[in-house]
């Protein structure tokens, strides 16, 4: 069975278990929280992919770091994966969680990344307008990359905008 597939079926099966159980959105919190982590930490995803290391360690690590921060429900899942020597797809499967969370509850993942910190007005005007258009409620990351010179990207799904002065420029050099 494929990696994707994987991932699917036990992501799939954590959502409808945390339905039953009213912890939806307590499971996708945890679980985007792990994404966050597993991000930030390159090395704990080489761990958990590192067939040197044994099950029991993986999963023990995976305690150690998660037990104060994560339901139960959570950690019973971590438990599952890793008796089942999944524990390498943990990544996937929190992508795939957030996402079928987010597509049952309307919610659109938005990216704006801007030359300058974007204040409480401009975060509110491009959610409205992003809400009209897609008639999804915006969850928005906003990330500040000064390397734009002005302007911004805007990333949604797999689609992305690009209203940069960095993008403009290198639009004009092509030209000249």
């Amino acid at each position: 069975m494929n990696e994707s597939a994987i991932s699917v079926r036990y992501a799939k099966a954590l959502y409808n278990l945390a339905l039953e159980q009213d912890k939806g959105e307590t499971i996708y919190n945890d679980l985007t929280l792990i994404k966050n982590t597993l991000d930030g930490e390159p090395l704990l995803r080489n761990f958990l992919k590192s067939p040197a290391i044994s099950g029991k360690e993986k999963k023990s690590t995976l305690h150690t770091i998660l037990e104060n921060s994560v339901d139960s429900l959570s950690l019973r899942f971590i438990d599952l994966i890793t008796d089942k020597n999944r524990e390498m797809f943990l990544y996937r499967i929190a992508l795939e969680y957030i996402r079928l969370y987010m597509e049952n509850k309307n919610y659109v993942q938005v990216k704006i990344i801007s030359a300058v910190e974007l204040n409480e007005k401009q975060i509110e005007i491009l959610n409205k307008s992003i809400s009209n258009q897609l008639n999804k409620e915006p969850v928005i990351e906003t990330v500040v990359d000064k390397t734009l010179l002005g302007g911004y990207q805007l990333i949604i799904g797999n689609k992305q905008l690009d209203h940069s002065v960095k993008r403009m420029l290198k639009d004009f050099n092509k030209l000249i």
